[in-house]
């Protein structure tokens, strides 16, 4: 499993060299990888879950609802990490102000998602199964953010090695 989030941290990471240049082949191949966390993330949460027969099938209509909302969250979270790469180096006080309340705002939208999706979850299996995945899912979004996290540099952090380097 960490070796899938990885790879979802390394996409993103692998775009931020690419900031500035937003090319159509890269968006082509940055929906390519999206697709395939997407479906190697079904797998997980299938064998995490592991429901049968008609609560499966009511999990899974509520579940392909709430990742093609996740997804645009996460594009819009993507958006923001180029964002941040490609302007890190130069912040400045508004452009700060604007990234930081960006996250803030995308991090309640994840919430927000969550909560409405646990109410929909709860219906169709209850709450203790309902409680599980989102559970899980806080454990995946916890592990790519950890990850990317670990390799974005922090405000400043750049400026320091080039001090050091003179």
């Amino acid at each position: 499993m960490k070796n899938l989030l990885l790879l979802l941290a390394l996409v993103v990471l692998s775009t931020s060299a690419f900031a500035q240049k937003k090319t159509k082949t890269l968006e082509e191949e940055v929906q390519g990888m999206e697709q395939d966390y997407s479906l190697n993330k079904r797998g997980l949460v299938d064998d995490f879950m592991q429901l049968t027969g008609e609560q499966a099938t009511s999990f899974w209509n509520v579940y392909d609802a709430y990742e093609t909302e996740r997804q645009a969250l996460g594009r819009k979270k993507f958006d923001l990490l180029v964002d941040y790469a490609a302007n890190y180096e130069s912040l400045t006080p508004e452009k700060a102000d604007e990234l930081i309340n960006a996250t803030f705002a995308s991090n309640k939208a994840y919430d927000e998602l969550k909560m409405k999706y646990y109410s929909k979850v709860k219906e169709v299996l209850g709450a203790v199964e309902a409680a599980r995945f989102i559970q899980f899912e806080n454990y995946l979004q916890s592990v790519v953010q950890g990850e990317i996290q670990d390799e974005l540099p922090f405000i400043g952090e750049m400026k320091k090695a080039n001090k050091k380097k003179k």
